[in-house]
C-alpha cells in the first residue's frame, strides 16, 4: 500500500522540474526460468544462484523473456519518451505494445530506444525483453552473422538476462540528447576543463550538449550552466547565446568560464561537482541535464603517468568487470560496488584495469566517488581481428567512450587485450579524437611496446620498460590460495602448493597458503618497483596484479573459481592486502611507514616456523614477549624473514625503524583465547536498507575470544535463521557447491560473510546464527520502504552515496627520488660497424626489436661508446629469451673487467652491478654458450609459438640454443642516490699497526677479544679503509710498506681501500704541508716529477700484490695548497711572527701565493693515480666541511688553474669548529655541512665523501658520547639521504683510538666500542 499511496505526490513533483523527468525503471519486472515465475527488481540475472556454484564454463545460457507494466506520469502526453539499458547479456530485443523497438547484441555496453512512437500516454503500458546468453551466440543483424570474441568462458561470466540498471527518460520535444549512440546516434552532454593550472587551482569548465529540436517550431535557445561543489554550493552560472534552432534540426550548444579554487579529482579523493545544462527558451528552463563529473590534469610521457602534475606509479588491479559476488553474480547495490572498488584504495591501489569489456554505468561511477582510476576497454578475448569482429570492437568503443566520457576516473582506454596493429590503433584513436579530443586520457592497448600511435603499453606477465609511453603491466602474478589456509602449520593443515594438477603439470603456484601467496605478491611487485621512476630515463609506469577479488573465471587451483585475488570473493582481505598496503601507500615510493606481520599467533607448543613481516623501514626488530627474536632476512626490499622462531604464548611485535634509528611503525599479534562467543555485523548503504527488492546487506559473522578477539583458527559451522521481508543470498566456503545459497556456511580461519537481500516490502529483518558450542545471536535491522508508481521511481541509490576525500588532495610535493641517472650513448659499435644510438635496435627504447650476433664467437660482442667519460654503478639489460636463456658474459668499461658471471633468468630485465673506473666504452662479451631451461614454468597460458618472438618461451624453435648475443635494450646506470648497501661507511685507522704492535686487544661491545678490522666490519657496517701514506717517516711509520700490509687485510676481508697521500714526510693539514725532505729545493718542474714518481711508485707496489684501490686522495686537507714549508724550531714546532701567523719558508704549492703551481701538483697526482688505475677515483680533501665560502673560492681557483678530481671529501669536526666559539652548535655545522655537500655537488657536478668526522669521548660523562652518537647518527643519516645522493659516504677518524691525548676516538679504555659507534648501525 506504501508504493501506491506516494503515486500521486511523486508523478507531480517529477513531471514539473524543469520539463525533464529520469526514472529509476528497475522495478516489477517478471520473468520465468528453469519453470518458476519471478518478480524481480533490477538488475536481476536470471542465472545469478549458480554464481560461484559452478565454474565458468558452466554457467547456464538460456533465453529468458523480462516483461514490465508501466505507465507515465500524467503530464507527460506529447513528450519524448526514451529507454535506457545500461546493458543486456547477451542480446537484447526489445518490444512495447507489441511493437518491436529494437535489438541490441554486444552484451557489454549500454543501449536505448526512443519509445515515443508506440508509448501509451494514457494508460499501460508494456515492455518485453527476450534476452539470449548462450556462449556460442552469433550476431544477427549482420549477414556475416559473427560471434563476439569477449563472449569468452575464460574471463567474461555470462550473468544473462537484465543484470544492469534500466531507465526511462521523459523530455520535452526539445531536448539534449542521450550519450546512447549504437541505436539512437546521439552522444549527450559532454564537459571538461581545459587550461588547468593545479598550483592556482584554476581551469576554465567547458560544458557542451548536442540539442534536438523535433518540435515544429524553431526554438532560439540560449545554453545555461551551473556548477555545483561536492558540498552542494554553487559556484556560478553561465550561458551562451542564444542559438536559432530549427524545426528537425540537431545543433550543438557550448559555454564556458574561468573558474578559481578548484579541488582536482586524484587518487582516494572522489572530489565530484554537479554539473547541470539546461535549455532556456524566452528565458524558462525547458530542459535540464545533471552530470557528476570532476576535473583533473593528466600527461603522459617520458615512461611516467602524470596526474595533476605529480608522478604516478600505476599500481592496482586488474579484476574481471563482472566484479562479482557469490550468489549474487554482478548485480549489487551501488553501496555494494563503493564498498569493494573502496577496498582497492584502501589496499593501496590507484588503478583498476577492467578485463576485459567495458563495465557497466555503475562501477564506473562507483570508481568517481572513491578516487579509483580506469583503465576502460572496450572488449576482446586476446588478439587482434579483422573484419566484422573488428568492427563489433570499433562500435563498442565509440559507444563507451560517449557513453563514458564524462567520468573522470576513466583515464585510460584500453584497445586489445593484446597487441594490435598501430593502423587499428589509428582508428581508434581517431574515435577518441573525434569523441573525447579534451578528457585527457590515453589510449592504448595491452603490449604495444613498439607503436608509434599507442599512448600506453605494457605486457601482460613481464617487466618493460620506456623513455617515451608510459609502460605498465596489464596483468602480472597469476598465482592462487585460498583464504581458509595460512601456512603450513594452521588447522585445516593444508600444505602450501598441494592440489590438483593444472592440465597435466605441476600447479603448486596456484594452491598457495595465505602467507607464501603474499610472499609471491611482493617478490613479483619487487620487479616492477626495481624499475620504478627515478630508476634511469627508461622506467617500468608500474603494473596490474590479476585480481582484487577471488572471481568466478577460469583457475588453475583446487577450487572451481580464480583465488587470485588479495581478497576472496566475499571482500574479505587476504594476508597479501596488508602486504600490499605496505608496499603500495605512496604514488611512487611508500610515503607512510608501515609494518604488518603475516598471519596469527597462536599454534600448537612446540611450533617452529618462519615470521614474514612486511615493512616499508629499513630496519624492523620482531619481539616475543618482549624478547628480541634475532635478525631478519631482507628480500625484495619489502620482506623481512625471521626463520625458525619458535612458538610461544603471547604477543608477537614488529616494530619498524628509519636510518636515524627512531621508531616509525609497529604491529602486534596476540595470542587469541578459546572461543567465547559469535559476533554478527552489519553492513548497508548510508541511508539503511531500502525495500526496493534490490538491494543487499553484507552480514560479517566471527568466533570472538571473551576478550572480543577473533579466532584465528575456528572453522565451526554456523546456521542462519532470517525472518521479515528479506531474501537469503549467502556467502561462499569450502563445500558442496561452494556452500553457496547454503544457510549453513563455515566460518574459515574465524570469520565469514553472507548476503541477505531486501523485498519490495519494508519491515523488520532478524536474522540468527547459530553454532555448536556458542550461544546463537541475533542481529536485527528495518528496510524501508521506496516509493514507486506504476513502474516509476525517482530514487536512485548512486544519487546519496559520499565520495571518498581519504588520501587528500594530490599532493605539491615530488613523488619519488632520482636514484639513477642513465648514461647517454653516443654510438654503438658491433662486428658490422657503427650505427647511432637511435638507430641501434639495442639502445631505440623499442623492446620490439633485438640486436643480434650472427651466432659466431668472432661477433658475439658489442659496444657502447658513451657521449662523456663516465663510471658506470650498473648494466640494465633485457636479454632475448629473458625467461628461460642465461647467457656467460663479461662487461669492460675500456678495457677493465667490471663484471663476469652468468645472467640470471627474470621475467624482463637483468641488473647487473658493476665497479667502474671513469670509461669512455662500454662492451659486452658473450663468453660461451648460452644456457636453457624455462625458470617460470608455471607461467602460462601464452600465445602458441611464434616467429620473430624474442620471449623465446613463446618463440618458435626458441629452446635451440646458438652461439648467440642477443640484445634487446640496454641501459647503462649511474647511480646518484644509494641505499644503505652503497653508502660507504668507513674508517681511517692509521694508528692500528702502532696500537698493535703495542699490544692492544681490542674488544667488542660484549666484552669479547676481536680483530679490529673484522669488528669493525660485521658489528659496524663499515665497508672501507682509509689509510694515510708519508714519502719517507723517520722509523717506517705510515710509508707505503706498512699501507701495502694493512691493504693486504682490508683485502682479505673484503673491504674497500682508499689511500690518503700526504705528500710528506710527516702530518700534512690546513696549517702545515711540509715538502718531503729529499725533494727540498727542488724546482716546481722537478717537484711534479717527484711527486708523479711517488705516487706511482705506492700504487704499483699495490697493483703488483693485487690490490686496488677505490679512491685515491691527492693530498690531504690541502685547503691552503700542498707542497709548502713553515719555519720550525728545534723540537719541530711551528715559528710565528710578531702578528701570530705562521711563517712560510717555501710558498711553492700554497694556494693564496701560487694557485698555478698548487693546480699543477693536483693534476700531476691526478694523472699519475690514472696511470696506474685508472678506474681509481680521485678525491680532493678539504677541511672545514661546513664554510661554503672556503669551498667556493677554493675549488673555482684550482679548477681556474687547471685542477682535476673526480669527488670532493670534506673534513666534518663539529668539535673543533665550535671551540672558542660559545655561540655555534654542533647542529649548526652538521647542517651547514649538508648544505655545502648539496652546494658544491651541483656546482661542481661530482659527488662529495665525508673522509673525516669525530667526536668525542668522555668516559667520565656517557651523556657525551651519547651526544656524539647522536650527531653522528644525524650527519650519517642526512648524508645520505639530504645530498640528492650525491654523498657517497662517510669515514671515521681513527675510531679505535683510546681515550688520552686523542679526543674523537670511538673506542673506551678498554678498546671496546663506546655509544658513539653505535650510529653506524642505526
Amino acid at each position: 500500500m506504501k508504493r501506491l499511496l506516494t503515486a500521486v505526490a511523486l508523478l507531480c513533483s517529477l513531471t514539473l522540474h524543469a520539463q525533464r523527468g529520469e526514472y529509476n525503471f528497475d522495478s516489477d519486472w517478471h520473468y520465468t526460468y528453469e519453470g518458476t515465475s519471478h518478480v524481480a527488481t533490477l538488475p536481476r540475472a536470471f542465472n545469478e544462484d549458480y554464481a560461484y556454484r559452478v565454474a565458468i564454463d558452466n554457467l547456464p545460457d538460456d533465453t529468458v523473456r523480462y516483461t514490465k507494466t508501466f505507465r507515465l506520469p500524467r503530464k507527460a502526453k506529447g513528450k519524448k519518451v526514451f529507454i535506457e539499458f545500461e546493458g543486456a547479456r547477451q542480446s537484447a530485443t526489445v518490444w512495447l505494445n507489441g511493437h518491436r523497438v529494437g535489438m541490441s547484441e554486444n552484451g557489454v555496453m549500454a543501449f536505448g530506444f526512443d519509445l515515443t512512437p508506440y508509448i501509451n500516454y494514457r494508460g499501460d503500458n508494456r515492455l518485453e525483453v527476450l534476452t539470449d546468453n548462450d556462449w556460442n551466440y552469433h550476431e544477427q543483424q549482420h549477414p556475416d552473422h559473427s560471434p563476439y570474441q569477449w563472449n569468452n568462458k575464460n574471463f567474461n561470466a555470462n550473468y544473462g538476462g537484465l543484470p544492469k540498471h534500466v531507465r526511462l527518460h521523459i523530455t520535452d520535444r526539445l531536448y539534449q540528447t542521450l550519450p546512447l549512440y549504437s541505436n539512437l546516434g546521439t552522444t549527450g552532454v559532454y564537459i571538461y576543463a581545459k587550461d588547468i593550472d593545479v598550483p592556482s587551482r584554476s581551469a576554465e569548465i567547458v560544458a557542451s550538449s548536442e540539442v534536438k529540436n523535433e518540435s515544429s517550431k524553431p526554438r532560439e535557445v540560449v545554453y545555461e550552466v551551473e556548477v555545483i561543489d561536492n558540498d552542494g554550493h554553487s559556484l556560478g552560472t553561465f550561458r551562451s547565446a542564444a542559438q536559432h534552432i530549427a524545426p528537425g534540426a540537431t545543433a550543438t550548444l557550448s559555454a564556458s568560464r574561468q573558474f578559481s579554487g578548484l579541488h582536482f579529482w586524484s587518487w582516494g579523493y572522489g572530489y565530484l561537482y554537479t554539473v547541470k545544462t539546461r535549455l532556456l527558451v524566452g528565458g524558462k528552463c525547458t530542459d535540464e541535464v545533471v552530470t557528476r563529473t570532476g576535473f583533473r590534469k593528466t600527461e603522459f610521457g617520458n615512461g611516467l603517468f602524470r596526474l595533476n602534475d605529480r608522478v604516478l606509479m600505476v599500481h592496482g588491479y586488474a579484476q574481471r568487470t563482472s566484479n562479482e559476488w557469490p550468489g549474487v553474480g554482478m548485480s549489487v547495490p551501488a553501496w555494494l560496488s563503493d564498498y569493494s572498488n573502496l577496498e582497492m584504495v584502501k589496499s593501496g591501489g590507484n588503478l583498476v584495469r577492467w578485463m576485459h569489456v567495458t563495465p557497466w554505468k555503475q562501477d564506473i561511477e562507483s570508481c568517481d566517488r572513491v578516487g579509483l582510476i580506469q583503465a576502460m576497454p572496450a572488449g576482446d578475448a586476446e588478439k587482434d581481428v579483422e573484419g566484422r569482429r573488428w568492427e563489433h570492437r570499433v562500435e563498442l568503443m565509440r559507444d563507451a567512450i560517449i557513453y563514458n566520457r564524462n567520468n573522470p576516473s576513466i583515464i585510460f582506454y584500453e584497445c586489445g587485450n593484446e597487441n594490435i596493429s598501430d593502423v587499428h590503433m589509428a582508428e581508434m584513436k581517431a574515435i577518441r579524437d573525434l569523441y573525447d579530443p579534451h578528457g585527457g586520457r590515453a589510449i592504448g592497448s595491452r603490449e604495444m611496446l613498439g607503436s608509434k600511435v599507442s599512448e600506453y603499453g605494457g605486457e601482460m606477465l613481464y617487466i618493460n620498460k620506456s623513455g617515451g609511453q608510459p609502460l605498465w603491466a596489464m596483468e602480472y602474478c597469476r598465482d592462487e590460495g585460498l583464504r581458509r589456509y595460512w601456512d603450513n602449520w594452521s588447522y585445516p593443515y593444508h600444505r602450501s602448493g598441494d592440489g590438483p594438477l593444472y592440465r597435466g603439470a605441476d600447479a603448486s603456484a596456484y594452491n598457495h597458503n595465505q602467507d607464501q601467496l603474499a610472499v609471491e605478491h611482493i617478490r613479483h611487485w619487487y620487479d616492477y618497483w626495481e624499475v620504478r621512476p627515478g630508476m634511469g630515463k627508461r622506467v617500468s609506469s608500474g603494473g596490474v596484479k590479476i585480481i582484487f577479488s577471488d572471481t568466478n573465471t577460469h583457475f588453475r587451483g583446487e577450487s572451481n573459481y580464480r583465488t587470485s585475488g588479495v581478497s576472496d570473493a566475499m571482500r574479505l582481505p587476504k594476508d597479501s592486502y596488508y602486504a600490499h598496503q605496505v608496499m603500495w601507500n605512496g604514488w611512487v615510493d611508500p610515503e607512510t611507514p608501515q609494518t604488518y606481520i603475516m598471519g596469527h599467533w597462536n599454534y600448537p607448543a612446540g611450533t617452529v616456523k618462519p615470521i614474514y613481516v612486511v615493512s616499508n623501514a629499513p630496519r624492523v626488530e620482531l619481539l616475543l614477549n618482549g624478547q628480541s627474536v634475532g635478525t631478519a632476512r631482507r628480500e625484495y626490499e619489502f620482506l623481512y624473514t625471521f626463520d625458525s622462531v619458535a612458538y610461544r604464548p603471547g604477543t608477537l611485535q614488529a616494530i619498524s625503524y628509519d636510518e636515524q634509528g627512531q621508531q616509525v611503525s609497529e604491529y602486534t599479534l596476540t595470542t587469541v583465547g578459546e572461543a567465547a562467543t559469535l559476533s554478527l555485523s552489519l553492513m548497508t548503504a548510508p541511508d539503511g536498507m531500502r525495500a526496493d527488492g534490490a538491494d543487499l546487506a553484507l552480514i560479517t559473522f566471527e568466533v570472538l575470544d571473551s576478550e572480543g578477539r577473533r579466532c584465528p583458527l575456528d572453522n565451526r559451522n554456523v546456521t542462519f535463521t532470517l525472518e521479515g521481508p528479506a531474501q537469503w543470498r549467502g556467502g561462499l566456503a569450502k563445500g558442496d557447491g561452494n556452500c553457496v545459497l547454503s544457510t549453513t556456511l563455515p566460518v574459515e580461519c574465524g570469520v565469514n560473510r553472507a548476503l541477505v537481500r531486501s523485498l519490495t516490502e519494508a519491515g523488520t529483518i532478524r536474522l540468527t546464527a547459530q553454532a555448536e558450542g556458542l550461544a546463537p545471536q541475533t542481529i536485527e535491522w528495518t528496510s524501508r520502504p521506496v516509493t514507486v508508481a506504476h513502474g516509476l521511481s525517482a530514487e536512485h541509490q548512486r544519487d546519496i552515496l559520499p565520495s571518498y576525500l581519504g588520501r587528500g588532495e594530490t599532493p605539491a610535493t615530488p613523488s619519488y627520488t632520482d636514484h639513477k641517472e642513465t648514461l647517454t650513448i653516443a654510438r654503438v659499435i658491433d662486428s658490422q660497424g657503427t650505427t647511432p644510438r637511435d638507430s641501434h635496435p639495442s639502445t631505440d627504447d623499442n623492446e620490439e626489436t633485438e640486436w643480434r650476433n650472427d651466432g659466431t664467437k668472432r661477433t658475439s660482442w658489442i659496444t657502447y661508446e658513451l657521449a662523456a667519460p663516465a663510471r658506470l654503478d650498473e648494466v640494465s639489460l633485457k636479454l632475448t629469451g629473458w625467461r628461460r636463456r642465461s647467457y656467460p658474459l663479461e662487461i669492460f668499461a675500456d678495457t677493465t673487467l667490471v663484471w663476469a658471471g652468468n645472467t640470471p633468468m627474470t621475467l624482463g630485465y637483468v641488473h647487473l652491478p658493476v665497479k667502474s673506473p671513469l670509461c669512455s666504452r662500454v662492451t659486452i662479451r658473450l663468453k660461451g654458450t648460452a644456457t636453457e631451461s624455462d625458470a617460470f614454468g608455471q607461467i602460462t597460458e601464452l600465445t602458441a609459438p611464434v616467429a620473430n618472438e624474442l620471449d623465446l618461451y613463446k618463440a618458435k624453435d626458441g629452446d635451440k640454443v646458438r652461439s648467440e648475443l642477443r640484445i634487446v635494450e640496454i641501459d647503462l646506470l649511474k647511480w646518484k642516490s644509494r641505499d644503505a648497501q652503497d653508502f660507504v661507511k668507513g674508517a681511517d685507522v692509521g694508528f692500528l699497526t702502532g696500537q698493535e704492535k703495542r699490544g692492544v686487544v681490542f674488544h667488542d661491545r660484549n666484552g669479547k677479544e676481536r680483530e679490529c678490522l673484522e669488528l669493525l666490519k660485521n658489528d659496524y657496517q663499515m665497508g672501507a679503509i682509509r689509510m694515510r701514506v708519508w714519502v719517507d717517516p723517520r722509523g717506517g711509520t705510515n710509508d707505503k710498506h706498512e699501507l701495502l700490509a694493512m691493504a693486504k687485510r682490508v683485502k682479505a676481508l673484503g673491504m674497500d681501500l682508499m689511500v690518503d697521500f700526504h705528500y710528506s714526510d710527516s702530518w700534512a693539514d690546513p696549517a702545515k704541508q711540509p715538502i718531503p725532505k729529499a725533494w727540498l729545493g727542488h724546482s716546481y718542474e722537478e717537484m711534479k716529477h717527484d711527486l708523479r714518481a711517488h705516487t706511482i711508485d705506492v700504487l704499483t707496489l699495490l697493483k703488483d700484490n693485487g690490490i686496488t684501490p677505490r679512491w685515491v686522495q691527492v693530498g690531504n686537507e690541502t685547503t691552503n695548497g700542498m707542497l709548502w714549508s713553515v719555519k720550525t724550531n728545534e723540537r719541530g714546532w711551528e715559528v710565528k711572527d710578531s702578528l701570530g701567523h705562521t711563517i712560510i719558508t717555501h710558498s711553492m704549492g700554497h694556494i693564496k701565493t701560487q694557485p698555478e703551481q698548487y693546480a699543477g701538483f693536483i693534476r700531476t697526482g691526478y694523472d699519475a693515480v690514472k696511470e696506474v688505475f685508472p678506474e681509481a677515483i680521485v678525491i680532493v680533501h678539504l677541511d672545514r666541511g661546513h664554510r661554503q665560502s672556503l669551498y667556493d673560492w677554493h675549488l673555482d681557483t684550482l679548477l681556474k688553474h687547471g685542477g682535476k678530481f673526480d669527488m670532493i671529501g670534506m673534513s666534518l669536526y663539529p668539535y673543533w669548529a665550535m671551540q672558542g666559539k660559545p655561540d655555534v652548535k654542533a647542529d649548526d655545522i652538521i647542517t651547514d655541512c649538508i648544505a655545502n655537500i648539496r652546494h658544491v655537488s651541483e656546482k661542481y657536478g661530482c659527488d662529495v665523501m665525508i673522509v673525516e668526522t669525530g667526536y668525542e669521548v668522555d668516559e667520565r660523562h656517557p651523556e657525551v658520547m651519547e651526544e656524539g652518537r647522536r650527531q653522528l647518527t644525524r650527519a650519517i643519516h642526512e648524508a645520505r639521504t639530504q645530498t640528492n645522493g650525491r654523498c657517497r659516504g662517510i669515514f671515521y677518524w681513527e675510531p679505535q683510538c683510546l681515550p688520552g691525548g686523542y679526543k674523537l676516538g670511538a673506542f673506551n679504555s678498554n678498546a671496546a666500542p663506546t655509544a658513539i659507534m653505535e650510529a653506524f648501525v642505526e
